[in-house]
């Protein structure tokens, strides 16, 4: 949020009483400005400290030495209108991104769940889970799932399971620090890596496919992708799902388990099927297999969704999702018919 604000949000909400994120934002060069709220109040009610990179970190549940702090269940679940409107209105249309919380009853789950229920502009939610198994995550949070019904029907929640946070974000700092698209900054005191900027001014190239400011230096074309590299991860996903399939038909009796599809499997099927049709027939070199996977796509896609029908009226079947199983298994081996290499790694 320090190295990259163009791309993160400066606002942190937490329920955390203790000061380490504002001294992760300070050892990153930044500053951070604290809010405590330990009853109702504004969200907003702190000045700017003038000084950028700057980080907002809202300590819902109060701070360890500038308010009370919030334990009991009577205590977080206190009525506090003001901020659950302010809440409201900041995650609106947003992505929120939620990790290292389980969902208490408070002012945030309150207002997220109020937010959700805004037909014209409902939050994006994507929930860091820290356990592993989906039928445990499904039953713990049933009551969270329920409230959040809004955005899981609209597709607008993303559950992830088996998220350890420390490992979560130091990869995510990786990974933007390896794409180099942060402004440039050092941290105080000289310590830490300075990240160059995505981009910056320069002359026009020229004709002869150089830049007057890198004479000498020819400039690199990325490589594209080849057809396998592009498909592998379709396919492993497909695997995936095809795999937690026969898991749920193996642990049921006659009655599919709603929470667990419709938050784990139906946006992880979706998102697969997204990045098959984004893939354009003429791009592949058969131009009949191209046409015969678009169409064993497009069956899966008017499948699934059939399913999430039948999901949220309480009438789906173990046949229904046999038979989709059954789809999604002609879409793989399709893929891998053409492409065996795709198999290598799933």
């Amino acid at each position: 949020m320090t190295g990259f604000p163009k791309r993160y949000s400066n606002v942190i909400l937490t329920t955390n009483f203790d000061p380490l994120l504002s001294i992760a934002v300070l050892v990153a060069g930044g500053t951070p400005v604290v809010q405590a709220l330990d009853s109702d109040g504004s969200l907003w009610a702190m000045r700017s400290s003038g000084r950028q990179p700057e980080v907002r970190i809202v300590h819902l549940h109060g701070y360890w030495t500038i308010s009370d702090t919030l334990h009991t269940p009577i205590q977080l679940q206190l009525i506090r209108p003001r901020l659950r409107a302010a809440l409201e209105g900041l995650l609106r249309d947003h992505l929120v991104v939620v990790v290292g919380y389980g969902g208490w009853e408070d002012a945030f789950t309150d207002a997220l769940v109020a937010a959700t229920n805004d037909e014209k502009k409902p939050p994006n939610v994507v929930w860091a889970f820290h356990e592993h198994g989906a039928s445990d995550i499904a039953r713990r949070y049933r009551s969270l799932f329920g409230k959040l019904e809004p955005v899981v029907r609209r597709g607008r929640f993303r559950a992830y399971r088996n998220i350890e946070c420390n490992q979560l974000l130091t990869k995510l700092l990786e990974r933007e620090r390896a794409g180099g698209s942060a402004d440039t900054h050092t941290p105080r005191g000289g310590r830490g890596q300075t990240v160059a900027p995505a981009t910056s001014p320069s002359s026009p190239p020229r004709a002869d496919g150089r830049s007057p400011t890198d004479a000498g230096k020819h400039r690199q074309v990325p490589r594209q992708a080849t057809e396998e590299e592009t498909l592998r991860p379709v396919v492993n996903v497909l695997g995936e799902l095809l795999r937690e399939v026969v898991q749920l038909l193996d642990g049921s009796e006659d009655q599919v388990e709603p929470t667990e599809l419709r938050v784990w499997w139906l946006p992880r099927a979706y998102e697969t099927l997204r990045k098959l049709a984004q893939i354009k027939q003429h791009m592949w070199p058969d131009p009949q297999w191209a046409g015969d996977l678009s169409a064993a796509r497009v069956e899966v896609e008017m499948r699934l969704q059939g399913l999430e029908k039948d999901l949220g009226e309480g009438e789906a079947s173990l046949d229904e999702l046999s038979e989709l199983w059954g789809l999604l298994t002609v879409l793989r081996d399709l893929i891998i018919d053409r492409y065996p290499e795709t198999a290598s790694t799933s």
